[in-house]
């Protein structure tokens, strides 16, 4: 099985992609739902997040500068 994910932004935080990532397989699993999702975010706390994935499998595609 394969999941894309794809994430743009102007800047990231160390192990950012990872977390989100964690946080979208918990909710797919039903661990947790939107609410809780949102919650996460409001918390602006990275140890909020319990599942951080694996580097393996992550690839980054491109770097654009203006």
């Amino acid at each position: 099985n394969v999941i894309t994910f794809r994430v743009r932004g102007n800047g990231f935080l160390y192990n950012m992609v990872r977390l989100m990532a964690g946080a979208l397989v918990r909710a797919g699993v039903g661990a947790v739902d939107r609410t809780g999702i949102e919650e996460l975010i409001a918390l602006r706390d990275k140890n909020a997040v319990r599942e951080v994935m694996p580097a393996a499998g992550l690839y980054l595609v491109a770097v654009k500068y203006r």
